[in-house]
Formats: structure tokens, sequence, C-alpha cells
């Protein structure tokens, strides 16, 4: 099940994922609380049990389910363009008809 209710959201799990998944390497509960508050998110959840980023049930399917489940979402759906940033699945994203940027000059980022 999916679900976009912030009660849903068992933060302590999330947590678990992201310091496993260690790509958030200044990860804090402050800083995953702010986070949280500001970005509309979907819990995966598994007889009421947080499996979030879908780490607990890989090469299943769940993670392209979640992405389609996301995109077709009444906020998202009807979005132009969506940007996405990943250091290690592009071939699984690629998967999913991301594209690489057509144009590469034109993204820009700031780092602080």
């Amino acid at each position: 099940m999916i679900c976009t209710d912030p009660e849903c959201l068992d933060k302590k799990a999330v947590f678990g994922f992201l310091e496993e998944a260690q790509w958030w390497t200044e990860l804090t509960g402050e800083s995953l609380d702010r986070a949280l508050r500001n970005s509309l998110c979907f819990s995966v959840l598994e007889k009421n049990r947080q499996i979030g980023i879908v780490r607990d049930r890989r090469r299943q399917g769940l993670g392209s389910w979640l992405v389609r489940c996301i995109l077709e979402h009444p906020d998202l759906k009807d979005l132009k363009r969506v940007a996405l940033i990943t250091h290690d699945a592009q071939k699984f994203y690629l998967g999913l008809d991301f594209h690489f940027a057509s144009h590469p000059s034109h993204y820009m980022e700031r780092h602080q």
C-alpha cells in the first residue's frame, strides 16, 4: 500500500533506510524532519510496517511500481518535467522512461 498521509510515515524507519544508503552524508534527525515536512512523501507499507524506500524488497518490482505511482499522483502527473539525480541507479531509471538530459549544459546546481 502507498500512503501520502504524513501520519503513515515511520521516521525512525526512514532514518534507518537513509543511514544505510549512505548517500545523505550529513543526515541528522533534524535535517530529516525538515526534509519530510517540506516534501510530498510516499510511504510504502506492508501490513502497517514501513518498507519505505523499498530497500527491504529489492528485485521484486516494488521500486518500479513506486516510481510509477509517484509519477501518476494527482499532484504530480501534469508536471512537464521531473528532475532526478542518481549516482548509481541510472540503468534502473532508464527502464522507467527517464533519459539523460538533452541539454546538460543547462542543468546547474549550487553546493553549500
